[in-house]
């Protein structure tokens, strides 16, 4: 892409340059290339500043699209075969990458229409004490995935050395637990709270059962599939 954009023209000499990507295109490396550096160290951001990622949406469809759970292999939209994303992860990803998000077709739709629902954060799951749960939701389509250790479980001279990152993990930090708990944000519109809450309340220990500590916990029913035991801090 820093060759195309040269190759237009001096970037001296032009105040703006819009770059259009395909419909299956995720916003991360395309952001990434203004920063990535070669071997000389030069970087596309010496010679150019990214000001504004713009998504563009179908709001006819895009809700549509983001509740069937298909991939994009099976739309036809795959970059290949092998492609595995799935159209809901794409569309949110573009999403929530934008700073600006511009909706096409608003005129067939009424104003109820225009909204989705997305949910994220992280779990401690009482039958995997010992790992970060990563859960995310976009339409149809949810995964809950181990993401690292929690802190309490890690040994201390591996905690942050700086500062601001001591003073975050102090101010969620409550005993026995240490840093574990429960964290998840839901986006939508029209959205049913109080039911919502409810649902998320019966998922949690009842007092007898966290009082039973790990070991109790292990024999509880665990739905989900196993993990990889080899995930590390990032």
């Amino acid at each position: 892409m820093a060759d195309q954009l040269i190759e237009a023209g001096s970037l001296d000499r032009v105040d703006e340059r819009l770059v259009e990507s395909t419909c299956i295109s995720e916003p991360l490396p395309l952001a990434a290339a203004f920063v990535f550096e070669d071997e000389s160290g030069w970087s596309l951001s010496d010679v150019a500043e990214l000001d504004t990622m713009v998504t563009v949406g179908d709001a006819v469809n895009f809700l549509e699209d983001l509740g069937q759970g298909e991939d994009l292999v099976e739309r036809g939209l795959g970059a290949d075969e092998d492609d595995e994303r799935a159209i809901a992860d794409l569309l949110t990803d573009q999403v929530e990458f934008a700073d600006v998000i511009v909706l096409s077709k608003c005129d067939l739709v009424d104003e109820e229409r225009i909204g989705v629902v997305r949910s994220k954060g992280f779990a401690w799951l009482a039958t995997r004490p010992d790992t970060t749960a990563l859960w995310s939701q976009a339409g149809a389509v949810c995964r809950l995935d181990p993401m690292a250790p929690w802190w309490a479980d890690t040994p201390k001279e591996e905690w942050p050395v700086e500062d601001d990152e001591r003073a975050d993990l102090a101010s969620i930090w409550q005993e026995p637990y240490g840093d574990r708990r429960q964290e998840l944000v839901f986006i939508g519109i029209g959205m049913d709270e109080p039911d919502l809450v409810a649902r998320l309340d019966g998922c949690l220990l009842r007092t007898a059962e966290l009082a039973g500590g790990p070991a109790a916990w292990a024999a509880l029913d665990d739905p989900f599939p196993e993990w990889d035991d080899t995930c590390e801090l990032s």
